[in-house]
């Protein structure tokens, strides 16, 4: 944040100290209102294909039941074992989907937490090198140049995490779209199959 030389020192000081507190309060409120949005999609989410999940279980345990208690054959067969087929792979996709869900939220808390710290730290610094403020350890003023490179080392460091949690955020997230997409396709290829199978039989 850049102040205009002209301004006063103690007028400096109280900008760049509300604008501090402004960025932790802000860093603070952001990550929990997002925390709990992501939260409540989540389980929202989670609940869903859990449900298509047991609905896809209890489809073929129903189905077993159905052709094992009769003694006719459905037919064509083929088109029993493909309803069976693609709504087993369904429940195993909806199940890998909630395994995998998890480890995305991490990755989407964990990089906006890292964030939140290097936007309160960067805030720090401007108002340690704008104001100069006393060293309590040394009682001189804060060694700016010091704090300077203390803080790029932090930083640096802080946005390896937060290209390391992108990357953990893009692959489980890719992860988990793509067991939707195969979640959702292989039970309606699944609830088709048995539509005809049903039309033709009876």
């Amino acid at each position: 944040m850049e102040i205009s030389p002209n301004v006063p020192p103690a007028t400096q000081e109280r900008i760049l100290r509300s604008h501090w507190d402004a960025a932790i309060k802000s860093a603070n409120a952001m990550a929990e209102q997002a925390a709990k949005v992501r939260l409540d999609i989540g389980k929202d989410r989670v609940a869903y294909f859990e449900k298509i999940a047991i609905g896809a279980g209890a489809a073929v345990t129903l189905l077993v039941t159905f052709v094992g208690s009769h003694t006719y054959k459905l037919r064509p067969p083929w088109l029993l074992r493909s309803a069976l087929i693609s709504l087993v792979l369904a429940m195993v996709t909806a199940m890998f989907r909630n395994w995998r869900f998890p480890y995305y939220l991490s990755a989407v808390y964990q990089k906006e937490e890292i964030a939140a710290i290097r936007a309160r730290e960067k805030a720090r610094l401007d108002y340690a090198v704008t104001t100069r403020p006393h060293d309590m350890r040394t009682g001189g003023t804060v060694n700016t140049e010091k704090i300077t490179t203390e803080f790029e080392k932090v930083c640096e460091a802080l946005d390896g995490k937060i290209r390391e949690c992108e990357k953990g955020e893009e692959s489980a997230l890719g992860h988990v779209m793509l067991a939707e997409h195969l979640t959702l396709g292989l039970v309606m290829a699944g609830m088709a199959a048995l539509v005809v199978l049903a039309w033709l039989n009876f």
